[in-house]
Parts: structure tokens; sequence; C-alpha cells
């Protein structure tokens, strides 16, 4: 397999060779089930506009009642289902909190 000469794309072949040799991290409430990802619930227009490049971050929430509670704006603008999940660890913790 040869590397992309993008490493940082999380698509390319380097990341997913790194991936191979790294444990897969499940979410706390998908540890019990194959899934590696969670689905959640974005503003239409925050998931178009600033996904992935607003500075303080995109909000994803766990359920559409947990969206519409606190995105008043979301009858107007829309939503959207997406899919959160892991690709590798960028930094480790420094603290081991399992233990």
């Amino acid at each position: 397999m040869t590397p992309d000469p993008n490493p940082t794309n999380p698509s390319s072949q380097e990341t997913k060779i790194l991936g191979e040799e790294s444990e897969i991290i499940r979410p706390m409430n998908r540890e019990n089930d194959e899934d590696d990802f969670v689905l959640g619930y974005m503003c239409l227009v925050d998931f178009e506009c600033e996904s992935g490049a607003a500075d303080d971050g995109s909000r994803v929430y766990p359920s559409e009642r947990s969206l519409r509670a606190h995105m008043g704006c979301v009858d107007h603008c829309g939503i959207v289902e997406v899919k959160v999940s892991f690709v590798r660890v960028v930094q480790p913790p420094k603290h081991n909190f399992g233990e």
C-alpha cells in the first residue's frame, strides 16, 4: 500500500495503516456492540456552513429532542442526522481515568 502524499487527510492510506495498528476506541455508550460510530443531530445550516471550519467547534446533539431544546433555529434551518466515528488518537490522555 502506497502512503497518501497528504498524511493529514483522514481518508489517506497512511492514516488507514496507522489506524490498523491501534485499538479501536468505542464511544462509552457503544462499548457492548460492534458499532464504532455514534449517530447525532445538528442544525442543517451549522452542518453545511461550519462543520470542520468553525474555530469554536460545531455541536452534535444526541437526539433530535435535545437539538430542538437547545437550538431554536432548527424549525427554520432544518435538521441533519450525522455519524461521528473514530479515526485515530491524535494525543493520548495524560492520565488513565479507568484505573
